[in-house]
């Protein structure tokens, strides 16, 4: 257990009924600023046996998004864990869930239930494609979102098919960011005017900012760029691409501004393409992207990034995950934390990506066992040692 750093989020109190990353993660965040996050999971064996990996507490999945939190069991459809949830939720600040619409109803612990206990409570449902509407009912996960969202649709290689995106940007932006935002403007709201309210978070949805300015720009001719794929149906933007290096590997170059791009031809050793800065001509960006092409295949990666590093002219190596993981600059930020966790020895993770110069957030306190708190809580809830055996013997967790 590492020392306890007084947070921005102390003496809020956040239940996390979610089982995937979209909750968990955005109650990882309050945790890392100093709430007290309760985790209800199912009784262990509970799940379906293909999900298992759920119950792991030394699955990478827990290891992600579980840390400064507590961990408890609960069999929510036995009338003794409903009521020890309800008990629980007269006293927190906020309660997060991720069923499917309608699924907190059926137990009995929807946002109608909670607020008749706790009228000032902040309830956060995430979904796919939101509580009600056409979609709501429908299977959901990440291609769903990216699919839906148009995010999919804008990444495609030239002349290729739609790609989905590698990384997990509808469950963490659509889901996870969204609903902490949401969860605490509802506490500023509610400590301004002492109301409580229902959140509906929809990741599809979520995903939309991400398209930026091109829904606007598809609105309003011309057709916009699209500086991250080499998509037929946009401009080939040699400017803004990624090069492969004499040893094979990759950099990425962004020189978007005129006065950027001339300097860096001028020191690449092409003056001979300032001309075509932007161009809308399909043969002189071709001619652009080609040059390019033979100039970063012409130093390795290294050499590149120390090129760069005396020009500054927004070259950048393209770096895989172990090389992120000891990364300089993110080890100076604070971004790679070790911590030493039972069950899989020294664990590198990622921490939260801001500084807060008061209330630091990038401690970890605990990494919690799966259930360990259970009895912890029960105990806080008044709960004597013999009322916790017949608990545990009914199998209520």
């Amino acid at each position: 257990m590492r020392s306890r750093e007084v947070g921005a989020l102390d003496g809020l109190v956040v239940l996390d009924l979610s089982a995937y990353a979209n909750g968990r993660y955005a109650t990882m965040i309050f945790g890392d600023l100093g709430a007290e996050v309760i985790g209800i999971e199912m009784r262990p064996g509970g799940r379906k046996a293909d999900f298992k990996m759920l119950d792991d507490d030394a699955h990478p999945r827990w290891l992600w998004h579980q840390r400064n939190k507590k961990s408890i069991t609960l069999d929510l459809k036995t009338e003794g864990g409903l009521k020890i949830f309800m008990q629980l939720a007269a006293k927190a600040d906020v309660v997060l869930e991720s069923f499917r619409p309608g699924g907190a109803k059926k137990l009995g612990l929807d946002y109608e239930a909670v607020s008749k206990v706790n009228p000032k409570v902040i309830y956060c449902s995430i979904s796919g494609y939101g509580q009600d509407g056409p979609y709501a009912h429908l299977a959901n996960h990440e291609p769903n979102y990216q699919a839906l969202s148009g995010v999919m649709d804008r990444n495609r290689l030239k002349g290729g098919d739609p790609h989905m995106h590698s990384g997990f940007i509808g469950d963490l932006v659509g889901g996870s960011l969204f609903a902490a935002l949401s969860i605490l403007a509802a506490v500023v709201h509610r400590n301004r005017t002492g109301e409580g309210q229902h959140i509906d978070v929809a990741m599809t949805a979520g995903l939309l900012p991400l398209l930026g300015y091109h829904v606007y720009s598809h609105q309003r001719p011309p057709t916009p760029r699209m500086f991250s794929t080499e998509s037929p149906a946009s401009n080939i933007v040699p400017e803004q691409s990624v090069y492969r290096t004499k040893d094979g590997q990759h950099v990425a170059i962004s020189i978007p501004e005129p006065w950027l791009y001339k300097r860096a031809c001028e020191e690449l050793g092409v003056p001979e393409l300032v001309p075509n800065y932007m161009t809308d001509d399909a043969e002189r960006s071709a001619a652009t992207r080609k040059r390019f092409e033979e100039v970063f295949a012409s130093k390795t990666r290294e050499e590149w990034e120390t090129f760069n590093n005396e020009r500054d002219l927004g070259i950048s190596p393209v770096k895989n995950l172990d090389e992120i993981l000891d990364d300089p600059q993110m080890r100076h930020r604070g971004m790679i934390i070790e911590y030493d966790y039972e069950p899989s020895g020294v664990v590198k993770h990622i921490g939260t990506p801001f500084i807060m110069s008061k209330t630091p957030a990038n401690t970890i306190r605990n990494i919690p066992r799966y259930g360990e708190h259970t009895v912890e809580v029960l105990a806080g809830l008044g709960y004597s040692e013999a009322e916790i055996e017949g608990l545990q013997d009914a199998g209520v967790f």
